[in-house]
C-alpha cells in the first residue's frame, strides 16, 4: 500500500479553508492545475495568497533573512478612507479614534495562525496594518528563516479579507453610506 505524502493533505486543507472563505473560484482556476505533494507547496501556498489578494508582492532582504508580504488592495484604501470619513464627521483627530483602533485590532485577530500548528509552534512572524501616515494603505507581513506557518497564510489572509469586507460594511452603515448593489446581492445569498 502506498503512503500519501502529509502535504496532500495540507494542500487540501488550504483549498478548505479559502473555500470557506468564499474563495474557491479564484483558487481552483490559479491553482488546480498543481499536483498535492510536497514538491508543488511552496508555490500553491503563495499562489493561493494572491488568490485573495491579487495586489501581493513580496520580497527576500538577503541581508536581515526576512521575508516580506506587501498587500495593497482597493478593499484596504476603501476601509481606511471610510475610517478617516468616519473621524472627520465625529470631529476626531485623524489616526485616534476608537473604532480605527477597534477595525485594526479586528483585522490583526483574522491574521491568526493558530500558534501551534502540527506539532510546531509558529513563531518568527509579524503581521501589521498601515493605514495612516505617508505611502499607500497596505497590510504588511513579516517572516524570517524559521517562519514555519506558511500553510496557514492563505486562510488567515482569506480571514482578513472577510475582516475588511465587515469592517467597511459597518463604516458604510455607520455613515448612512449606500451598500454597493453586490455587496447586497452576496448578503442575501448568504441569508
Amino acid at each position: 500500500m502506498e503512503m500519501l505524502d502529509e502535504s496532500v493533505f495540507y494542500n487540501l486543507r488550504t483549498a478548505k479553508r479559502l473555500a470557506d472563505g468564499g474563495f474557491l473560484e479564484p483558487f481552483l482556476k490559479r491553482c488546480g492545475g498543481y499536483a498535492l505533494d510536497q514538491e508543488d507547496f511552496y508555490e500553491l501556498a503563495w499562489d493561493a495568497v494572491a488568490c485573495v489578494f491579487p495586489g501581493v508582492t513580496g520580497y527576500w532582504n538577503q541581508e536581515n533573512e526576512v521575508d516580506t508580504l506587501v498587500i495593497f488592495d482597493p478593499l484596504v484604501d476603501e476601509l481606511c478612507r471610510l475610517l478617516a470619513q468616519h473621524e472627520i464627521s465625529c470631529g476626531v483627530t485623524p489616526g485616534e479614534s476608537d473604532l480605527r483602533r477597534e477595525a485594526v485590532a479586528d483585522i490583526t485577530r483574522a491574521f491568526d495562525l493558530d500558534d501551534y500548528m502540527d506539532g510546531y509552534y509558529v513563531y518568527d512572524y509579524d503581521f501589521r496594518v498601515y493605514d495612516t501616515g505617508h505611502g499607500r494603505k497596505r497590510l504588511v507581513m513579516l517572516s524570517g528563516v524559521e517562519f514555519c506557518g506558511l500553510r496557514q497564510v492563505p486562510g488567515a489572509l482569506a480571514d482578513v479579507h472577510n475582516a475588511l469586507e465587515g469592517q467597511v460594511r459597518r463604516l458604510r452603515r455607520e455613515l448612512g453610506i449606500e451598500q454597493p448593489a453586490v455587496a447586497d446581492a452576496n448578503e442575501k445569498e448568504a441569508a
